[in-house]
């Protein structure tokens, strides 16, 4: 299922669908999230009809604490259909939810190479129906059996396999604690994040330290790592900005030449003596 952001559905979005997506289903919220409506609908229009062949067999659900997923319609919708819901520990999905494990890294990758190869052969930006098209792609890309299988068996729900992630808790492993203490914590766990994940993970132990009284010399490491990778971020996309609108004012252009200036341009930033050493001790 597809969640826009919107307050309905429009048919712009959806004029280069083909028969291959006639599984697709498609909903609106006000910011493009799940909610307790798109939850239901999901659950009674999508999962349910695809997964009905197996009743009246138990149909076993595993799913994250989110709030959508368990209200009273969800819940006793899952009752009455023989449903049974699995509710994952808090703070484990990096461990034991397949779709983190194994599915979202490669579609993450697939749908980068598909927007990059459709960015490359037109001036226009990723619209909703385009969006559509590209995702649809990168899904059979990285959705595949084996992906799927993998996923599951790494997270050890099939076939069941336990050890598959308690040898990922082992003392001393990072999965262990999530939390260290300060006398614990690696002088590089705040060097500046390079990713979403290593926020979270820097945001979780900030907090940890600031909470057990933390020196101001580490605060003041913390935020300057952050405030390292702020900076990274905003002069990247005003660098991609800057060039796309040389791009769009050229009409015409080399598309070879101007990627490679775009690459210059990133690296020259990313390797500028500001970012020399950013990393944190």
């Amino acid at each position: 299922m597809i969640i826009n952001k919107g307050s309905a559905q429009y048919k712009g979005w959806y004029t280069n669908l083909t028969s291959t997506m006639a599984d697709y289903r498609f909903s609106f919220s006000p910011n493009g999230w799940t909610d307790d409506a798109v939850a239901l609908k999901w659950l009674t229009e999508l999962f349910e009809p695809c997964t009905a062949s197996i009743a009246p067999l138990p149909r076993l659900r595993i799913l994250d604490g989110h709030g959508s997923h368990i209200t009273w319609e969800f819940v006793s919708f899952c009752k009455e259909k023989n449903i049974i819901l699995f509710c994952l520990p808090s703070h484990s999905t990096h461990l034991l939810q397949p779709l983190d494990v194994g599915i979202f890294s490669p579609l993450q990758y697939a749908y980068g190479r598909e927007v990059d190869k459709y960015s490359r052969d037109s001036e226009e930006g990723i619209k909703k129906s385009v969006f559509i098209t590209l995702l649809h792609t990168a899904r059979i890309i990285a959705i595949t059996k084996r992906n799927i299988e993998q996923a599951f068996a790494t997270t050890g729900i099939m076939p069941f396999n336990p050890r598959r992630v308690y040898s990922k808790l082992k003392p001393g492993n990072d999965n262990c604690n999530p939390f260290p203490t300060s006398s614990t914590l690696p002088s590089e766990t705040f060097r500046t994040p390079k990713s979403s994940r290593d926020i979270r993970s820097q945001l979780h132990a900030a907090n940890h330290l600031i909470d057990n009284g933390a020196s101001v010399k580490k605060i003041k490491g913390i935020l300057k790592s952050f405030s390292h990778a702020a900076l990274f971020s905003m002069a990247e996309k005003e660098i991609r900005e800057k060039v796309y609108d040389g791009l769009r004012q050229k009409k015409t252009y080399n598309t070879r030449a101007d990627r490679k200036q775009l690459s210059k341009a990133r690296l020259g930033f990313v390797t500028g003596p500001r970012f020399r050493g950013a990393g944190t001790k």
